[in-house]
This record gives structure tokens, C-alpha cells and sequence, in this order.
């Protein structure tokens, strides 16, 4: 929760930002507030009404794209989670996410809004992503890649790993709250480089355990194996379960770890200088 209240206060002091920078919006400027309140909350249809409330036909064009940005964020989160999401209207709620990304991308202004278009990237690789009515993996993977490559670039040290992080973990899993894996990572649709990342920036000792438990399967079930893969494999996994704290996952790291040890054996050389494995048990 913590961690969740946090990334969205910092994404509202960046909104805030716009909408008191260069000029005041003093009657539209509550509802906003109360907006972004609500939608940190998960109160989706009132964090819509909310936004609805305001003109987005009022200054800069930057914010005048947020607050359409948040309409349509809010509006497709609430009919996913009450089960209302129609394919009709499903359609065009990601036709109207495209487009709007689209038009912001090719703005012109002078302040690069990282945050924001990141922001927006994210909400429409869940849309693809994380609906029900969706699992485009295609689709959602051209705006997750693109959220992670800007997360990747922000300045914003704190507010970077934790929105790349959250992208890792949602594009790594099934809907739904559980830890089974998605689709994307079982068909390795997921660059192991994204990983790679994950494990570089991870902070808390939570956050650590869990990038290197998905690298190390990421890399296991790459082909190709060598030496230097299954010392990497083995180095993350050990990592992974090194932690005090027993997570969610762990006993899916366990279990993944002990079917690596029995089944890969150990890299031997062969008489031709080719690399092989070996089980490290009495035949």
C-alpha cells in the first residue's frame, strides 16, 4: 500500500506541476485534486466524475491531454473491474487510447513530459494486457517497452524503479492476483534484458529476490545453454532464495530451483570441445 500511495503522489505532484505552471486553473483545479485522490484509491467511477468535471478544452495542451488521458484510464479500469467490458465498447476505448497517444507523441512543446507519456504508455499495455476481454501481448508489449525504455531515462530515481518494477511484474504474470506465469514469459516474449534491468535497479531486499528469481528462469528457458548460463542461472536463483522473508513466490522459486539442479547436471567438456551437462549424482 505504501509503495502504492507513493508512486501515485509523486504522479500527482507532476500533474500538479502542470496545472499551476505558466498559468492558475483555481476552479478546476480541486476537482483534479480530488481526481487524482480518488484514482490512487482505485475509486475508479468517481475519480471519473471527478475528471469529468473538467474542461479539457482550457489551457496548455498538455493538460488538456492528461485529463482526456485519465477519462479514458478510469473509464476502462471501471468496467474491468465490475465486469461490464464489452467487446464493442472495449474497441473503442483502445481505438481512443491509441489515438490519444499518438496525437500527444507528435505535440510540440517545449518540456519533455517523460512521466506522463510513460504513465500513459503503462495504462495502455494493461488495457491490452491485463483485461480480461484483451491478452493481446503484441499490442501491449509496444507500450510496455516503451513505458520501461522512458522509465529507464527518467531522472527520477525513486519514481523510475518503482513504476519499472510494477511493469515487470504485470507483464511477467497472469491477471488476477496470483503468481502464475503469463503467456508472454512462458513463450519468452519478454527480452531477458528487461530482467537483466530488473535486478539492477531493485532496492529492497524483496524487490532484489524476486528480479533475480524471474532472470533465472528467463534464462533457463532460453536454448543454447553454456557454462556461463548455468553459472548465471545458479548465481540468480541462489540470490533469489538467500532472503529471510518467505514471499508469495518463493516456494514457485524453490520448486523451479530443485527441477534446475536435478535435471541440469553439472557442464562438462566433451572429447569433440563441445560443452555438455551431466547429472552430479551417481548413475
Amino acid at each position: 500500500m505504501i509503495k502504492v500511495m507513493n508512486r501515485c503522489f509523486g504522479i500527482f505532484l507532476f500533474c500538479f506541476c502542470l496545472l499551476v505552471g505558466g498559468q492558475e486553473h483555481p476552479g478546476s483545479l480541486p476537482a483534479f485534486a480530488e481526481g487524482e485522490r480518488l484514482f490512487a484509491e482505485g475509486s475508479y467511477q468517481l475519480a471519473l466524475k471527478a475528471y469529468n468535471s473538467l474542461s479539457s478544452n482550457e489551457g496548455a495542451a498538455e493538460i488538456s491531454f492528461w485529463i482526456d488521458y485519465r477519462r479514458l484510464d478510469c473509464e476502462w479500469r471501471s468496467l474491468a473491474g465490475s465486469g461490464r467490458m464489452e467487446a464493442k465498447l472495449s474497441k473503442k476505448i483502445g481505438n481512443a487510447l491509441e489515438r490519444l497517444l499518438e496525437d500527444f507523441e507528435s505535440l510540440d512543446v517545449e518540456v519533455d513530459f517523460l512521466q506522463m507519456q510513460a504513465t500513459m504508455h503503462e495504462s495502455a499495455g494493461d488495457f491490452w494486457w491485463r483485461t480480461r476481454q484483451r491478452g493481446y501481448w503484441s499490442k501491449a508489449w509496444k507500450h510496455y517497452e516503451k513505458a520501461l525504455n522512458l522509465w529507464a531515462s527518467s531522472s527520477d530515481v525513486n519514481l523510475a524503479r518503482e513504476r519499472y518494477l510494477a511493469i515487470v511484474w504485470k507483464a511477467t504474470y497472469s491477471s488476477g492476483g496470483s503468481y502464475q506465469f503469463s503467456s508472454a514469459f512462458h513463450g519468452n516474449a519478454i527480452p531477458v534484458k528487461v530482467f537483466e534491468n530488473a535486478v539492477k535497479i531493485a532496492s529492497a531486499s524483496e524487490d532484489k529476490s524476486h528480479a533475480n528469481f524471474l532472470l533465472a528462469v528467463a534464462l533457463q528457458n532460453r536454448l543454447n545453454q553454456s557454462p556461463y548460463i548455468h553459472e548465471r542461472v545458479t548465481r540468480a536463483f541462489e540470490i533469489a532464495i538467500s532472503g529471510q522473508t518467505k514471499h508469495d513466490w518463493m516456494e514457485n522459486a524453490l520448486a523451479q530451483y530443485g527441477n534446475w539442479l536435478a535435471s541440469s547436471g553439472n557442464p562438462v567438456k566433451e572429447t569433440d570441445g563441445a560443452w555438455g551437462f551431466r547429472p552430479d549424482y551417481p548413475a
